[in-house]
């Protein structure tokens, strides 16, 4: 079996250097699930391939391998730098999972606020948010401003994860000012984290939102943040919620949250 295994380890180390894009893609993927220093050192290694395809399947490979290493993050990090906006987003959320609870976020990654892509600013919010540094508070209140609804809901909900309840007052603030319901979302829940638990009445006023995307973000929260804390508030409001909802999208999503909210009982 070890036999076979080093072999195979070795038709995929070979297969990094095929002139087919998606042959060297396959081979990151599947180098992937060796658990071998090896295997781990080229993956990395692929994150400085000429095709954006394998970066990103490297990238998005290395959070799935949670290695954390100083070579991985730095590697990572570099590419926070690349060209193509799907590499910037797969690394900073791989680095999200791989320092998350650290504490200690890559300046990079922090400038990525301001990336010209809208996902990249999401997933490096998220990112912030897992990895629960204080010191990217301020950077994270100065994107509160950003024109996307979805990455002031993001970050909105980073500034609740990393705890820091002076920043309770500029949340509160710009909800005053805020008019979009994605956006709210994230507002409501960094309350609710930052411990102002009545943000989840407004949170579930949201509910009736016109926009079912919205309905489903609202469902996720309360199945989730508020779940964990408020297992059986959080079921009465669902059920209620799924026998009056009509849209398959959010039935679906409210049947998720309900079954995710089962197991953890």
């Amino acid at each position: 079996m070890k036999g076979r295994r080093k072999a195979s380890l070795s038709r995929l180390l070979s297969a990094l250097g095929s002139r087919q894009v998606s042959k060297r893609a396959n081979a990151v993927e599947d180098l992937s699930e060796f658990d071998s220093p090896g295997a781990s050192m080229a993956v990395i290694r692929s994150l400085y391939d000429r095709s954006p395809k394998v970066r990103v399947t490297a990238a998005e490979c290395l959070g799935k391998m949670k290695i954390k290493t100083r070579a991985t993050v730095a590697a990572l990090t570099k590419c926070l730098s690349d060209r193509f906006y799907e590499v910037r987003m797969r690394s900073a959320e791989s680095l999200g999972i791989l320092l998350s609870g650290t504490s200690k976020s890559p300046r990079a990654l922090v400038h990525r606020l301001k990336d010209p892509d809208e996902l990249v600013r999401v997933e490096t919010a998220e990112a912030l948010g897992a990895i629960g540094d204080p010191m990217s508070v301020p950077s994270l209140i100065r994107t509160l401003g950003d024109p996307s609804p979805l990455v002031r809901s993001y970050v909105a909900v980073a500034i609740g994860a990393v705890g820091d309840k002076k920043a309770l007052r500029t949340i509160e603030a710009r909800l005053l000012r805020e008019r979009n319901d994605t956006a709210k979302v994230g507002f409501y829940e960094a309350l609710y984290l930052l411990g102002k638990h009545e943000a989840i009445i407004n949170l579930q006023r949201l509910s009736k939102s016109k926009n079912y995307r919205v309905r489903c973000a609202v469902a996720n929260v309360l199945g989730t943040t508020v779940g964990s804390s408020n297992a059986q508030g959080a079921v009465r409001f669902l059920e209620k919620w799924l026998k009056e909802e009509k849209a398959v999208a959010v039935k679906s999503t409210l049947r998720a949250n309900l079954g995710g909210l089962a197991e953890g009982k």
